[in-house]
């Protein structure tokens, strides 16, 4: 892993020789240390809200499994087949924006005065995004019935994945927003739907429902935890 005084040989010039300088052993370290040990936590916290979802209506559970059944069978799932399961890809994203694990995104600092709407920012002041608010807002133009889970909100006319991106959807920041949003993201989302995918294919024989008598509350609209384990 090591980059040395020539690191930014053969990369380019201008722009792209002065970003590959700043690629230190010591801030690859870090980026690792972040994708693993911070990814694990997170895609965990996310996965376990999937099951939630799916134990908590059994329509969206046959959705799921009636898809990944069609598009995949018994093989094992590839990412390939993130472009043909288009509902568990709906219902993946549809999970980030509804329980956010990381509502409130990392601080920065202002680097110069600044000015939102009434609010004056002084120079140095941490500054964070409530993310999980503008996710879940009700007069946010982007969302309808922000507070209900509807996977279809993902889905075109011909129940095809809409992808969300800055530009199509600007308030679906579940991995934050800006130069330095989670490096992760591609990651977990790629982690998400083998291990659902994977999950459902091995259970095919069973309907996983949630046994509210344990602590556990069978409606994970009454709640406003960021995890499931609260329920």
């Amino acid at each position: 892993m090591a980059l040395r005084d020539g690191v930014g040989q053969g990369v380019g010039s201008g722009s792209k020789q002065s970003l590959a300088n700043y690629l230190t052993d010591d801030k690859l370290g870090l980026i690792v240390f972040d994708l693993i040990f911070a990814g694990i936590d997170t895609s965990y916290t996310t996965f376990l809200w999937l099951l939630l979802f799916l134990s908590s209506d059994l329509m969206v559970q046959k959705k799921l499994r009636n898809e990944i059944s069609d598009k995949i069978g018994d093989r094992l799932p590839t990412l390939d087949d993130r472009h043909r399961c288009h509902y568990v890809m709906a219902f993946i994203s549809e999970t980030l924006r509804f329980r956010n694990v990381v509502p409130v995104a990392v601080p920065h600092n202002a680097i110069v005065d600044s000015k939102i709407g009434d609010y004056k920012i002084p120079k140095n002041m941490s500054v964070c995004v409530y993310q999980g608010f503008i996710m879940r807002n009700d007069s946010n133009k982007y969302w309808t019935n922000p507070n209900d889970f509807k996977p279809e909100r993902f889905l075109d006319s011909d129940n095809h994945y809409m992808r969300p991106t800055s530009r199509s959807q600007p308030a679906f920041i579940p991995f934050g927003i800006g130069r330095r949003v989670c490096i992760g993201e591609k990651l977990a989302i790629a982690d998400l739907f083998l291990v659902l995918t994977r999950f459902l294919q091995s259970t095919q024989n069973y309907d996983i429902v949630l046994d509210s008598h344990q602590g556990l509350d069978a409606d994970p609209n009454n709640t406003d935890s960021i995890s499931p384990i609260n329920h």
